[in-house]
């Protein structure tokens, strides 16, 4: 009774007092912001409807659409990841979305041996974040609490456990800095 009372709590707290606050008749409508969060991506708040739980069928039911209307949920789950391995080509990434394995977990064996992947698993995580956005060494000491040193050893680390990353990601930097050259706009 008590975990049942906590999961109620809780969705009362994250999901329905935001939805009933941001009620206008019978219509939901929260804020969407399309590149709302510091990373560049599509942030949706008051209500937080992006963070509902996927695998969470509950707080869905809350959303019922209007006669003739379709409600289309969608999980971008891992995107930048997914569009890294794409851009990137044939590699570690690529192959673990192929045989629909975790592509940080598989990233993480590659980097520190299968022994140690599962402990590694959010740093690789980090890795392939910092790719996918351009982060450096000082974003990446920021993020993950370490030196500046540490930050750049641990991406020249997932670079070279990454080669087909490494390859896009200098591919397009040299193509930015080709452009800046030409027109200005890098």
């Amino acid at each position: 009774l008590v975990l049942s009372y906590r999961h109620a709590s809780k969705f009362r707290a994250a999901y329905v007092d935001g939805v009933l606050s941001r009620l206008d008749g019978d219509l939901v409508h929260p804020s969407i912001r399309a590149v709302g969060a510091r990373t560049g991506r599509t942030s949706v708040s008051a209500p937080p409807l992006q963070q509902i739980p996927a695998g969470d069928p509950e707080p869905r039911r809350m959303f019922i659409p209007r006669e003739g209307r379709v409600l289309l949920s969608v999980d971008m789950s891992a995107i930048e990841v997914r569009i890294l391995a794409h851009l990137a080509g044939k590699g570690t990434l690529t192959s673990a979305f192929e045989r629909g394995e975790d592509p940080h977990l598989a990233t993480a064996a590659r980097m520190y041996g299968e022994s140690r992947a599962a402990e590694m698993r959010k740093k690789a995580k980090a890795g392939a974040f910092a790719a996918a956005y351009g982060a450096g060494p000082k974003t990446v000491s920021i993020q993950q609490g370490i030196s500046q040193a540490a930050a750049k050893k641990f991406l020249n680390e997932y670079y070279t456990a990454m080669p087909e990353v490494d390859t896009l990601i200098k591919n397009l930097q040299r193509a930015g800095r080709e452009r800046g050259r030409q027109d200005g706009r890098g």
